[in-house]
């Protein structure tokens, strides 16, 4: 998971649009599409898997729409939370700052297939 619910905050706009937002790292997407706030042209994927990440779940995705659009090679973003690297067995996960008021940061990678 990459955030903890508790710090996801949801609800719909005056134009009756659903909008999540993760405050701590200052990250939104609206609309039943998912659109990013944060990168134009950009959703929350869908498939949040990433079969090459074995026991990392920690992570989100995100489509750039406009190759779903058309028959370009699919991009996406790889968006992982910066902290502590922590195994416990064999997972493998970030430990955030717990503070609700904590500003987190992240790390953006380009996937292409």
């Amino acid at each position: 998971r990459f955030e903890d619910k508790k710090f996801i905050h949801h609800w719909k706009s005056l134009e009756n649009s659903i909008i999540y937002e993760l405050p701590r790292f200052k990250l939104s997407f609206q609309g039943e599409e998912l659109f990013s706030q944060n990168w134009k042209g950009f959703s929350l994927s869908h498939d949040q898997h990433v079969p090459e990440l074995i026991n990392f779940r920690q992570y989100l995705l995100i489509d750039n729409c406009k190759s779903k659009a058309s028959s370009d090679i699919e991009a996406k973003l790889l968006i992982i939370p910066t902290g502590l690297v922590m195994k416990v067995q064999s997972d493998i996960f970030i430990k955030p700052n717990p503070e609700i008021n904590a500003q987190l940061t992240f790390r953006i990678f380009d996937i292409h297939p």
